[in-house]
């Protein structure tokens, strides 16, 4: 892949969701912490299927011992729906995470209201939309964030990971845990020059796995996600230059295994379920999707 100018280029969603992305000094304001280093912009420009839209912007005020405020807005439209998104994250110093809130939509008609803050005693006050209040003892080790968006938080989990030592898991707050590996690295170009970048395989944040590239730096630098239309695109691409709607038939037909990243499906002419994985939807008490 050749990377913009000044820019990351960033993967969401195997129907191909592309988010470019740029980290530039922005303007000292009141809420910077004591000591803070220049603050920094991020903004991603977010495509799918070669299409433009949404964008992210986030906004990284961060101190030289780690502590500090990350602040996004990520919104995309959805088939004529806008789906907006705010996250706040907050440091302490080494870096790790004492507050996190994200509220706005997930996706197209699903809500997202959570809440995490760390207290001095080790435990963790957790809020969920539609539940109730939650007071636990904080894991050993623990990142935060709700999913794939706001990008930013991707970048501050894998930060997070290799500020912990790189564990083979790592809890999530407010639920789950993902397990991140090294790929190794690999070299691309960016204005006629190479670029090294290491990649990085996520499972458990979404379906399936998620791969990431990060430079020097730990900041995103690609991002690549899946979804079940990358069967169709896949059923296309196996026809050629000249697709039909029988000719996709027969293709998936002829899908006998197909991998998307950690989650496979199967085709065949007498099976079209292409999987029997369950996932479980939970609904709150007031008819809200929290999962």
């Amino acid at each position: 892949m050749k990377l913009a100018p000044y820019a990351t280029l960033a993967l969401l969603a195997g129907a191909t969701l592309f988010a470019g992305a740029c980290h530039s000094p922005a303007a000292q304001h009141a809420a910077a912490p004591s000591s803070a280093l220049a603050p920094k912009q991020a903004h991603f420009a977010l495509y799918k299927f070669g299409q433009r839209i949404g964008v992210e912007h986030d906004k990284l005020v961060r101190a030289a011992d780690g502590s500090g405020v990350v602040r996004a807005t990520f919104t995309f439209n959805d088939r004529g729906t806008d789906v907006p998104l705010a996250a706040e994250w907050r440091f302490l110093p080494g870096g790790h995470p004492w507050h996190y809130q994200a509220w706005g939509f997930a996706a197209r008609g699903v809500n997202l209201d959570d809440r995490v803050d760390l207290a001095g005693d080790g435990t963790v006050e957790i809020e969920r939309q539609d539940e109730a209040p939650k007071h636990t003892r904080a894991p050993a080790a623990f990142a935060v964030a709700s999913g794939y968006a706001p990008v930013i938080g991707q970048e501050l989990l894998v930060q997070d990971w290799i500020a912990r030592g790189r564990p083979a898991h790592l809890a999530i707050l407010p639920e789950g845990e993902v397990a991140i590996e090294s790929r190794g690295k690999e070299s691309f170009a960016r204005d006629g020059k190479p670029v090294s970048l290491e990649h990085l395989a996520i499972f458990g944040l979404v379906w399936g796995r998620e791969d990431l590239w990060i430079d020097d730096k730990a900041e995103l630098a690609a991002l690549v996600s899946r979804e079940a239309g990358k069967v169709i695109v896949e059923a296309l691409r196996r026809q050629g230059k000249n697709p039909t709607r029988e000719g996709t038939i027969e293709a998936l037909g002829r899908m006998d295994y197909y991998d998307m990243g950690g989650y496979s499906v199967a085709y065949r002419p007498d099976i079209r379920a292409g999987s029997k994985f369950v996932e479980l939807t939970i609904m709150g008490g007031k008819g809200k999707i929290r999962q």
